[in-house]
Parts: structure tokens; sequence; C-alpha cells
């Protein structure tokens, strides 16, 4: 799917489907792929902002330094809902 497609599908999710659409691609190892994309984006801001000639740049390092908490808030939020234990189905003494 194109990633309009995708994003167009994500728009239309409740919190409860996105966490269980993400739970349920947890368990593909190619989902490696996307914590490794996130990380390598992470290091570069770090690189970036850590660079000596971007010191006398302000509103660059505090660019850089948002972009490295966004990644860290969604690498944060993704560990969160793979390492939560699985929900418990409760059913019903009837059924």
């Amino acid at each position: 799917m194109k990633y309009a497609e995708l994003l167009e599908i994500a728009r239309r999710l409740s919190p409860e489907e996105r966490t269980a659409n993400l739970r349920g691609l947890g368990l593909d190892p190619r989902f490696a792929a996307v914590i490794a994309l996130i990380e390598s984006l992470r290091e570069a801001f770090v690189q970036s902002g850590s660079a000596q000639k971007m010191a006398p740049h302000h509103g660059s390092l505090a660019h850089c330094m948002g972009s490295i908490h966004a990644l860290e808030y969604l690498a944060g939020q993704i560990k969160q809902i793979s390492d939560a234990p699985a929900p418990t189905v409760v059913r019903d003494a009837e059924e």
C-alpha cells in the first residue's frame, strides 16, 4: 500500500484498534526494521545537534532536541505497547 492509503486508514483507527494492531505487528520480526529506522533517525539528530558548528545556531539546536524528544516518545510508546501483557479476555460463565 502507498503511504497516503495507509494514512487514510490510520486516521480512522480508534486508540484501541491502533494498540491492538501495533501489538500484532510487534510479533513480526520485520517490525524491527521500523524500530531500527526510529533509532537511526534519533542518532542522526543527536549527531547533528552535537556538531560543534551547530553551537551558535540555537534554533537548529532546539529543533534537533525536539526531534530527538519526539522520536524517543514514539519509541517509548511502541515499547510500552509491545512490553505490556496481552489483554485478558473475560468470558461469560454461560458461554
